[in-house]
């Protein structure tokens, strides 16, 4: 049983580890600028978001996200 929540702290850290570098990628790829408002993306306000709703493709694809500051992406509601 032990084994079975270390693997799952291991499985959860790899997945974070992925998702900055995607989160750096994609900001890299739009000038480090917010793709709603424009605004300069820093490691603090910037968040991925799925052009495509993933309750609709139930899959995460780099091409099918965009960076948005933390703003814009709450608004969104």
């Amino acid at each position: 049983m032990a084994r079975r929540g270390l693997r799952r702290l291991v499985d959860i850290s790899r997945r974070t580890l992925r998702s900055i570098r995607a989160r750096n990628r994609k900001r890299r790829e739009q000038g480090h600028k917010c793709a709603e408002c424009g605004v300069l993306l820093t490691d603090e306000n910037v968040e991925l978001d799925h052009t495509i709703a993933y309750r609709i493709t139930k899959t995460t694809n780099q091409h099918d996200m965009q960076a948005l500051c933390r703003t814009c992406n709450r608004k969104k509601g």
